[in-house]
């Protein structure tokens, strides 16, 4: 495979020893990438510990920024995941979903007489398809691996190959349910049929895991569906939830269980039928079991979802209080996000993700009683959203970096940290559900790897949010750089104000409306 955009990156490096040492870099790194099974990158990466550099993932970022075709650009950035993986996490526990079942034991007939399954050699077509679908996915690549997987299915037969038939209707669901393009509503519904037909192999008395994963998924397909009843299409995802919850405990795998309360407490939320007020109250109650386990300081992305919808909930039943703290967690959620995304290209995308959350806040704040907390969480997100705070801060940067190139340095590197963890946690839940770890019929192994994998990336987590912190305050203890990171405080708000001129918010939320005014007495 060629790389687009190597000659300019190459003319861009200044000495020749540069040039030489980054091309060498490349070839190894094309090497990792076009590797046949993650059996044989994994060697690649033991014989070039070089792999896991700050360059090699700048070179890989540049690589994936300069390709055209989206699968090349799915390939590049799946194994730089895996790379940051194994920086957050370590090699073993990186590689673990993907290697505890060796693609030769999946893609060769079992011997006679060893008790294995008669039949289950794989055709050279079929190993291929099996290797794409190994792979991350990306939106733009949804369409392609939905052709894939109805392709696998017809190469694969339930009576020969029950355990990889399964996993296949499961990834050909999962990619009808993703796709943002096309019918909806028919997608739906092949998506919930495919779920289907995997509960006829996935029982919960033959693979207790994989049922328990399917039948989430399948809630999931219920509460989206278009047609059929609205109500018994709710009834039936609060069924499958709860199902899921029968296997998913918090002992055995509480992430797994945060997520599936959270959706069953979207469904209560949703609920038709049954007494509005009990399915609030059952609605917030599932909420707040997840956030036991999904907190700021160990998963903030799904602590901002689940603390944003407690505190919508909460807003609907006019529990201001709660919807406050609710929101309190959401926005601190955000802050650790916003703190590690001051680096990377993507930190407009996770101002995106936050859209609401400050407005939401401001208006539980004031009907609690809390108007300047309120009016300072208006002013963060106003000036985030206008990317007042981005320039300043980005501007802070470039000099703490001339002036205090070791304080700058060790900040870099927590940001690129927790990066590298949230990295390894989509790489772990990707991987986690690999078709080919699923094909061997060592789901159960798969499952003790995957439950090692989240406990070791909350202490990484934790680690790496302690280090942000820790470096936040180093940069501050620079004389002018005490606002580093800062956000307005009440004072600044009111020194802002003309005595001529007061200065108003305007909240508008789901739950209400309301309008504070700052001005000089």
């Amino acid at each position: 495979m060629a790389f687009r955009g190597l000659g300019r990156w190459l003319r861009d490096l200044g000495r020749k020893q540069d040039r030489v040492d980054q091309c060498e870099l490349l070839a190894v790194v094309s090497d990792f990438i076009m590797a046949p099974t993650w059996l044989d990158a994994r060697r690649i990466l033991e014989a070039h510990p070089e792999l896991l550099s700050q360059p090699a993932d700048a070179l890989l970022a540049q690589l994936a920024q300069a390709q055209d075709d989206q699968t090349t650009v799915g390939l590049i950035e799946s194994h730089r995941a895996l790379l940051q993986a194994c920086r957050a996490m370590g090699v073993d526990a990186a590689f673990a979903p993907v290697t505890e079942s060796p693609e030769d034991d999946v893609m060769r007939e079992s011997p006679a007489g060893d008790g294995g399954t008669v039949g289950r050699e794989i055709s050279s077509e079929l190993q291929l398809l099996l290797k794409e679908l190994g792979r991350p996915v990306t939106l733009e690549s949804l369409a392609r691996r939905i052709q894939v997987c109805e392709r696998a299915l017809m190469l694969t037969s339930r009576h020969t190959n029950a355990s990889l038939w399964a996993a296949l209707q499961n990834k050909l669901a999962g990619s009808l349910f993703q796709e943002p393009l096309g019918d909806r509503a028919e997608n739906l519904e092949r998506a919930i049929g495919c779920y289907q037909a995997a509960l006829q192999v996935h029982t919960r008395e033959a693979s207790p895991t994989e049922w328990a994963i399917t039948q989430n998924n399948l809630g999931l397909a219920y509460a989206d569906r278009v047609r059929g009843d609205r109500a018994e299409n709710l009834e039936r995802a609060i069924g499958c939830y709860q199902a899921a919850l029968q296997v998913r405990t918090r002992e055995a795998s509480p992430t797994d269980w945060a997520t599936t309360q959270h959706n069953l407490g979207s469904a209560y939320a949703d609920r038709v039928r049954g007494d509005r007020a009990e399915n609030l109250e059952r609605a917030i109650g599932c909420y707040k079991t997840a956030l036991g386990v999904v907190r700021p300081d160990s998963r903030p992305g799904d602590s901002r979802w689940a603390a944003r919808n407690l505190g919508e909930v909460c807003s609907r039943v006019a529990r201001w209080g709660e919807a406050a703290e609710a929101y309190r967690i959401a926005l601190d959620a955000t802050e650790i996000l916003f703190q590690a995304s001051v680096l990377v290209s993507s930190r407009q995308a996770e101002l995106a993700e936050s859209v609401g959350v400050a407005a939401g806040a401001a208006y539980a704040l004031a009907r609690a009683g809390e108007v300047g907390e309120a009016m300072i969480v208006l002013e963060r997100g106003r000036a985030r959203e206008l990317g007042d705070a981005l320039d300043r801060d980005r501007a802070d940067l470039e000099e703490v970096a001339q002036r205090e190139p070791e304080a700058y340095e060790i900040y870099r590197q927590a940001a690129e940290r927790l990066r590298a963890v949230e990295a390894a946690e989509r790489w772990s839940g990707a991987a986690g559900e690999t078709i080919l770890a699923a094909a061997s019929g060592v789901m159960e192994v798969g499952s003790r790897a995957r439950r090692a994998a989240e406990e070791t990336l909350v202490e990484q987590a934790q680690a790496a949010i302690a280090e942000l912190k820790g470096a936040v305050k180093r940069i501050r203890r620079i004389p002018r750089f005490d606002t580093f990171l800062d956000q307005p405080d009440l004072d600044k708000v009111a020194a802002a104000v003309e005595a001529s001129a007061p200065l108003a918010y305007l909240v508008c939320t789901a739950a209400g409306s309301v309008t504070l005014l700052v001005h000089q007495p």
